[in-house]
């Protein structure tokens, strides 16, 4: 299973790359494994012991959950690379500004709402993607173990280019909504984290370039808030 499933990774990562896989078709990729993953709320569930195996996540659902971090991983990992490229020393008279709108080339244009609505999956279940090792089993035998320190490895990696091919001085603030979000209103994974309260993508409003450099500077606020989740739990 771990094979086939790295065979897909990397048709993935593939066409990532090249220009077959428009930016809808991305996103449904990512959101369809959100989706399947996502359970209603169980109110007050806790307080009941015989529902607390229904809490507990069985075989399927770890492995769909380790499905969408790779995934995202995915996506990070093709981030990653291409930022590598672009992200060279400049001399000291170049405008930081018209630098970071070349930086984002047609494949992390194509990504950037996709690792958006990943980044907001993250953040929402920041519970179910922390490393947790069980002393009493092996780390290569936990299932839910494995590829999450190899995936927030790649995420961190990512994030520190990220910040480094864009300065924070030179993004513009996010005030939303774009089109993923619009697109996106009414999907219950994410349904606290792209609530606009009816308001209309900016698409129209705004420069392409600026619209990325809007999803680049929420990508980088999500990973500050992850951080400071994560470093409390």
């Amino acid at each position: 299973m771990l094979r086939i499933m790295d065979q897909c990774f990397k048709i993935f990562k593939s066409l990532l790359l090249g220009p077959d896989l428009p930016v809808d078709h991305i996103i449904q990729i990512v959101s369809t494994s959100q989706g399947i993953l996502w359970r209603p709320p169980q109110p007050d569930s806790s307080d009941h012991p015989e529902n607390q195996a229904q809490l507990t996540p069985n075989a399927v659902e770890t492995r769909i959950l380790r499905h969408t971090v790779s995934l995202f991983r995915c996506l990070c990992e093709v981030g990653l690379e291409q930022l590598k490229e672009v992200v060279r020393p400049q001399p000291e008279d170049t405008d930081m500004a018209v630098l970071s709108q070349r930086r984002l080339n047609i494949v992390l244009r194509r990504m950037l709402p996709a690792l958006r609505l990943s980044s907001k999956w993250l953040r929402a279940n920041l519970e179910k993607v922390r490393i947790r090792r069980d002393p009493s089993v092996e780390e290569s035998k936990q299932e839910a173990f494995v590829g999450l320190p190899a995936f927030w490895q790649v995420y961190a990696d990512f994030i520190r280019m990220l910040s480094r091919a864009f300065a924070e001085s030179d993004l513009p603030r996010f005030k939303g909504p774009l089109d993923e979000d619009v697109e996106m209103r009414g999907f219950l994974p994410l349904r606290n984290l792209l609530d606009y309260d009816g308001q209309t993508s900016l698409e129209n409003q705004e420069h392409p370039n600026v619209l990325n450099l809007m999803r680049v500077s929420d990508l980088v606020n999500d990973a500050q808030t992850i951080y400071e989740v994560t470093a409390s739990l």
